[in-house]
């Protein structure tokens, strides 16, 4: 399975974008920080302000569950799927292209060629 470079994926997706994708709605705002009901237990109160995030710094929390984490862990709590899989599903939900790690340079591949036992 091929590696998902994540934080590209963080760079180009900010929370703001996350939130935008799964409708939510804040109650309040103060500068660079959203208040409002938690989308991770769907919250009954509409009106509470449990749910915290920072745009600025891309992250949320939760004080009555306590889920807290970036915009990759909010689109994974929110649809209870592996990092990876929450991952792709966000990327396509976000119309951009998933960001594949490079495969690492193969030592073998980068090593001087040894002469074989023939040449010898």
């Amino acid at each position: 399975m091929a590696g998902i470079d994540y934080r590209e994926v963080r760079a180009r997706i900010p929370i703001s974008r996350v939130l935008e994708l799964l409708g939510y709605q804040s109650q309040t705002r103060r500068g660079h920080q959203l208040r409002g009901p938690c989308p991770i237990q769907e919250s009954s109160h509409s009106q509470s302000d449990i749910f915290a995030v920072h745009l600025g710094k891309h992250v949320y929390y939760c004080h009555h569950c306590k889920s807290g984490g970036d915009q990759l862990k909010l689109w994974q709590a929110i649809h209870k799927r592996s990092l990876y899989r929450a991952t792709l599903e966000l990327c396509q939900a976000a119309h951009i292209e998933v960001p594949w790690l490079k495969p690492a340079p193969d030592s073998r591949c980068t090593s001087s060629p040894q002469r074989s036992s023939r040449n010898r």
